[in-house]
């Protein structure tokens, strides 16, 4: 009887991988995951950030089809309510009714959200106060209508101009209800077309002044690699360099002077004010409502057509 033959005592048995070697596979997997991470990241906030854009597009287009059914107008204001997209109704249990682009945007819920934000505060919230009573409702949107160009006529020319906040020589100077037309060609940017609509900063729509309207302190958001989008009033949408600060969305994230926030628009209108280096033609969009009003002209609806 032949002797049974026994494997080495030293060597590799069959097929198998050594510890080193399953180290080795492991680091590889590893380094190669840290490669591909940023990577899909930022695909995925690029596509988040296109799919954005043609919300906000649709939402122009919503503009549009709106003024084409009452007299070139968009959007009104009207008092008492949140106007475009929900209506103050104390008798309704939520408190509020629809607004009007109800009837205008399909899905509203889906069109009306940034995929970034998803309709939440800063803690991932997606509820929040929202009458001065303390009763709070469901965050509705990520998208808010800029004060004062509620009404305005969508087939008038009008300028809009901002203090760009980007320009190192502009960043920390306070801005002012007025200019006259010398300060203002030194200090405003001049816009290609009049933006109606903006995706607001999480914190100053979702979270503080849950309202619907962009005015006063109200920020861009900064979500798209520190920019947000615009609707203009054409209905054309585009990616705005509106931030300049340094601290991203989330709880007391506004840098005075130094990120963009909506009095920092302009529009250049017939003098309504003088002062004493002549009359004044580059009125902020959230202030020139007051100065009209003021003087006794009625401009709570569509007051901007006013403006050149």
């Amino acid at each position: 009887m032949q002797p049974t033959s026994h494997r080495p005592l030293t060597g590799r048995a069959g097929n198998a991988f050594t510890l080193i070697e399953l180290l080795v596979v492991i680091a590889i997997i590893a380094l190669l995951i840290g490669i591909l991470l940023p990577s899909l990241g930022k695909a995925r906030g690029t596509a988040q950030q296109l799919v954005c854009l043609q919300r906000m597009k649709e939402l122009g287009t919503a503009t549009s089809f709106y003024a084409a059914d009452h007299d070139s107008r968009i959007w009104p204001m009207q008092t008492g309510t949140f106007g475009w997209a929900r209506i103050r109704d104390t008798e309704s249990a939520t408190g509020y009714t629809a607004g009007p682009v109800y009837h205008y945007v399909d899905r509203v819920d889906e069109i009306l959200e940034c995929p970034t934000n998803k309709r939440q505060t800063t803690d991932y919230q997606d509820r929040t106060d929202l009458y001065d009573d303390g009763s709070d409702t469901l965050i509705d949107f990520d998208y808010t209508l800029i004060t004062g160009v509620q009404g305005a006529r969508a087939d008038l020319e009008r300028t809009m101009y901002y203090i760009d906040r980007t320009d190192s020589e502009l960043s920390g100077h306070r801005a002012r209800p007025f200019y006259n037309d010398l300060n203002g060609k030194r200090r405003l940017t001049r816009l290609r077309v009049m933006p109606v609509f903006v995706e607001e900063h999480t914190e100053w729509y979702n979270q503080q002044y849950p309202d619907g309207q962009w005015g006063n302190l109200d920020q861009f958001a900064a979500r798209h690699n520190g920019k947000g989008h615009a609707t203009n009033i054409d209905g054309s949408a585009e990616l705005f360099n509106s931030y300049a600060g340094q601290i991203p969305d989330g709880p007391n994230a506004q840098e005075p002077n130094i990120d963009l926030v909506a009095n920092d628009f302009y529009v250049k209108a017939p003098a309504i004010r003088a002062n004493s280096f002549g009359p004044v033609q580059f009125y902020q969009v959230y202030a020139l409502h007051g100065q009209a009003l003021r003087r006794g002209a009625s401009f709570t609806h569509g007051w901007i057509d006013i403006a050149r």
